[in-house]
C-alpha cells in the first residue's frame, strides 16, 4: 500500500513537471510570436547611430579579434569612458562571421528580448502561483512596451538586452531556490555573461537582498538565520566573488572603476559639470542633486505613458534643476515618496509588489547618477531592465482588481470582462505605439526629423540631423541645424565641424575656416575631414606653410590617417614658394598613404607624381603596374594612371 502510494504521488509529481513545462514551452511561443508582430517591421532597417561606429567600422568586429576584445574598452577609440564589455562584443564577431546584413543582428536582439520577457514570466508565476495570465500579462507588457523600442531598433543596444536577461533569469533562480548547488552555480554562470555584457547587471545583488525581504516573510521566525546563512554561501558568496573578479579585471584592462566627471562633457550629462549654465543665484547643490531626482520623474511618467519617445537626451533636452520651485524637481520627489510608501504598506501585505518596486528601483539606480555619475544623464535603454519591475507592478495591480472579490462566485461577470477589455486594449495600444515607433529607425534622417519635433532642446539631435543634411547635399539646411546646436551648446565641436564642411561646399572657404577652427578649439583637433578641410582652404590661399604644419602635426597624433598624408605629400610637391617643397619627405608621405590604402587610385596617383618629379620614371611606371590590380574599374583617377602608364621615360 505504502509503495503503491509512492508511486503515485511520484507519478503525479512528474504529470505536474510536465504540465508547467508545457506551459512554459506555450508562454515562450506566445511571446515569441508577440515579439516577431511587434518588431518585425524593425528587422530590415539599416544600422544606426553607435551601431557604425562599433559594428561596421571596429576592425576588431570584422577581424574577429579576440584579443582587441577582451584587453581594451569598449568602444574601437580609447576615450576613457571605462565601459567593458566583452562578451557583448563578441557575441557582434560571432553575427559578423555568420552574416552582415543589419537584420541577421537584429534578430538575436529580438531573441534576447523574448527570453528576458520569459524570464518575467517566470518570476510572476514565482510570485503569484497558479494565476498564469498575471504572469502572461506581465511578460507580454514587457514585450511590447514602447520604452524598449530603442534597445531592438540600434544594434549596439544588445549589451542592455543581455545584461537584462541575466539579472532576471538569475533572479528567477534565487526565488525558485530548492537547495543544492545546481542553481546557484548557473546564477553565477549569468552573473559572469552578465557583467561582461553591461555593468549595470551588478544590481543583481541588490536583487538578491530584495527577493530576500520577500522569502523572509515566509520562513518560520526559528529557521531565519540560519536560512539566511545558507542562502548567503551559496548564492551572495559566489556573486561576491565573480563581482570582485570582474571588477579587478576592469580596473586592469582599463586602469580605473568609473569614469573622471571632468572628463564627462555637460552635452552628455549635466549631472557630472552641475555649474554649467547656471547664473549666479542658481543652487549647485540642486543641479548636483536635485536634477537625477527630476530625471527620475520623468523616467516614471515615460514607464506610465511611453510617448513621445527619443533616441537622444542631451542637453538641454535634460538641463540641470536650478530652484527649489521647479515643478520637475517635485515630480521626482512624489514619485520617490509614493515608491517608499507604497514599498511600506507591501511589507506588512503583498510583499510581492515589494519585489516589483524594488527590482525597478535598484536596476535603475546604477543608472541615476545618483550615486554613481555615468556618461549619460539619460537615456531611454537605461529603463529597459527597470521595465521588468514596471511590468510585474502592473500586472499586480490588475490582479489585486479581482482578489477583492475571493469568494466562491469570483468577480462579477461584468467586471470580470470589463478589465480584460480594459487590459487587451492598453496592450494593443502599446503595441501600435511600438510599431509605430519603429517607423522611426527606417533611418537617421527620418528618426532625427521625427525626434527633433518633440524634443527640439536636445544639442546633439540637431548637430545629428545636420550632419545626416549634410551627407544629403542639403548644405543651407545643416548649417541652419548646426547654428541650432550652437545655440543650445556653443562648445559643441561636432556642429562647428559640420557647420564648417556645409560651408566650404557652400563656396563660402572663410566662414567654413572659421569654423572648422572653431571646431579645433572645443575638442575636435584629431577630426581627419576637418584638419583635410582646413588645409585645403589654406593652401587655397596661398598659406602653404600654415597647410603643411597643420598636416605634419595631425599625420604625427594619427598614425593610421591615409588622407592627410596623401595631400601633406601633395602640398609638399606642389608648394609655393617653393623653399616649402620637400620632396623626399613628400614621398614618404605618399608610400604611406598608398600602404594605409592601397586601392584608392588618387593616392597612388599622387605616389607617381613625387617620384615622376624625383626623376624616378621607370619605379613610377612600375608602382602603377602593381597598383592597377587593386584600384575599382570606376575609380576616377584610373584613366590618368593608365595614360600615365603609356607614356614615355
Amino acid at each position: 500500500m505504502i509503495v503503491r502510494q509512492t508511486v503515485r504521488d511520484k507519478t503525479g509529481s512528474e504529470c505536474a513537471g510536465q504540465a508547467a513545462g508545457w506551459r512554459s514551452v506555450q508562454a515562450a511561443l506566445l511571446l515569441l510570436v508577440a515579439g516577431f508582430a511587434v518588431y518585425g517591421n524593425a528587422l530590415p532597417h539599416p544600422f544606426l547611430i553607435d551601431d557604425h561606429l562599433l559594428i561596421e567600422n571596429d576592425p576588431r568586429i570584422s577581424g574577429f579579434d579576440l584579443p582587441g576584445i577582451f584587453g581594451r574598452e569598449y568602444w574601437p577609440s580609447a576615450g576613457g569612458n571605462q565601459l567593458y564589455r566583452p562578451m557583448t562584443l563578441v557575441s557582434f564577431a560571432v553575427n559578423h562571421a555568420i552574416c552582415q546584413a543589419a537584420w541577421s543582428f537584429r534578430v538575436p536582439n529580438l531573441l534576447l528580448h523574448v527570453a528576458a520577457a520569459l524570464a518575467v514570466y517566470h518570476l510572476a508565476m514565482a510570485l503569484v502561483p497558479g494565476r498564469r495570465w498575471v504572469a502572461l500579462l506581465a511578460g507580454l507588457l514587457f514585450v511590447v512596451h514602447p520604452i524598449n523600442s530603442m534597445a531592438l531598433n540600434q544594434v549596439v543596444d544588445r549589451a542592455d538586452l543581455a545584461a537584462a536577461a541575466g539579472v532576471l533569469w538569475a533572479a528567477w533562480l534565487y526565488l525558485t531556490d530548492r537547495g543544492g548547488w545546481r542553481r546557484p552555480a548557473l546564477a553565477a554562470l549569468l552573473l559572469i555573461l552578465a557583467l561582461l555584457s553591461k555593468e549595470n547587471a551588478a544590481t543583481l545583488l541588490g536583487v538578491f537582498v530584495v527577493l530576500d525581504l520577500y522569502l523572509r516573510g515566509r520562513e518560520p521566525r526559528a529557521t531565519r538565520r540560519a536560512w539566511w546563512r545558507e542562502r548567503g554561501l551559496r548564492y551572495y558568496l559566489p556573486a561576491a566573488v565573480v563581482l570582485g573578479a570582474y571588477l579587478l579585471l576592469r580596473l586592469g584592462v582599463l586602469g580605473g572603476l568609473v569614469q573622471d566627471a571632468e572628463r564627462i562633457s555637460p552635452l552628455d550629462n549635466i549631472v557630472a559639470r552641475p555649474a554649467y549654465g547656471l547664473d549666479s543665484g542658481d543652487s549647485v547643490f540642486l543641479a548636483r542633486w536635485g536634477t537625477p531626482v527630476a530625471i527620475l520623474g520623468r523616467a516614471a511618467g515615460l514607464l506610465v505613458w511611453p510617448h513621445p519617445l527619443s533616441w537622444d537626451y542631451s542637453y538641454a533636452e535634460m538641463s540641470a534643476v536650478r530652484a527649489w520651485g521647479e515643478p520637475r524637481l517635485w515630480v521626482g520627489v512624489a514619485v520617490v515618496a509614493a515608491g517608499a510608501a507604497a514599498a511600506g504598506v507591501s511589507w506588512f501585505g503583498q510583499r510581492r509588489v515589494l519585489v516589483a518596486l524594488g527590482l525597478m528601483l535598484v536596476t535603475y539606480s546604477v543608472v541615476s547618477n545618483t550615486f554613481v555619475v555615468i556618461a549619460s544623464a539619460f537615456a531611454e535603454r537605461y529603463l529597459y531592465l527597470p521595465s521588468a519591475g514596471f511590468c510585474l507592478l502592473a500586472a499586480f495591480a490588475v490582479s489585486a482588481l479581482f482578489e477583492r472579490w475571493r469568494g466562491a462566485a469570483g468577480p462579477p461577470r461584468g467586471l470580470r470582462v470589463s478589465v480584460n477589455c480594459a487590459v487587451g486594449a492598453v496592450l494593443i495600444l502599446l503595441a501600435v505605439l511600438t510599431i509605430q515607433r519603429n517607423r522611426d529607425f527606417v533611418s537617421e534622417m527620418v528618426l532625427n526629423s521625427v525626434d527633433i519635433e518633440t524634443h527640439p532642446r536636445a544639442a546633439r539631435m540637431w548637430s545629428a540631423l545636420a550632419g545626416e543634411q549634410l551627407k544629403a547635399g542639403n548644405n543651407r539646411a545643416a548649417v541652419a541645424s548646426a547654428q541650432k546646436a550652437l545655440e543650445i551648446y556653443p562648445p559643441y565641436p561636432d556642429a562647428w565641424r559640420t557647420a564648417g564642411l556645409a560651408l566650404f561646399r557652400l563656396n563660402e572657404p572663410d566662414q567654413a575656416l572659421a569654423c572648422l577652427r572653431e571646431s579645433f578649439k572645443t575638442g575636435g583637433q584629431d577630426h581627419e575631414t576637418a584638419n583635410v578641410h582646413v588645409a585645403k582652404i589654406l593652401t587655397q590661399r596661398g598659406e602653404y606653410r600654415e597647410a603643411i604644419s597643420l598636416l605634419r602635426d595631425f599625420v604625427q597624433r594619427n598614425p593610421q590617417a591615409a588622407a592627410p598624408r596623401n595631400n601633406l605629400a601633395w602640398y609638399l610637391l606642389t608648394a609655393e614658394p617653393a623653399e616649402l617643397r620637400d620632396l623626399p619627405a613628400a614621398l614618404q608621405y605618399a608610400r604611406e598613404a598608398v600602404s594605409l590604402e592601397p586601392q584608392a587610385g588618387d593616392f597612388v596617383d599622387t605616389y607617381v607624381a613625387v617620384l615622376e618629379g624625383l626623376g624616378r620614371h621607370a619605379e613610377a611606371q612600375r608602382v602603377i603596374r602593381d597598383a592597377l590590380s587593386q584600384i575599382p574599374a570606376d575609380d576616377p583617377a584610373r584613366p590618368d594612371l593608365l595614360r600615365r602608364l603609356q607614356q614615355e621615360p
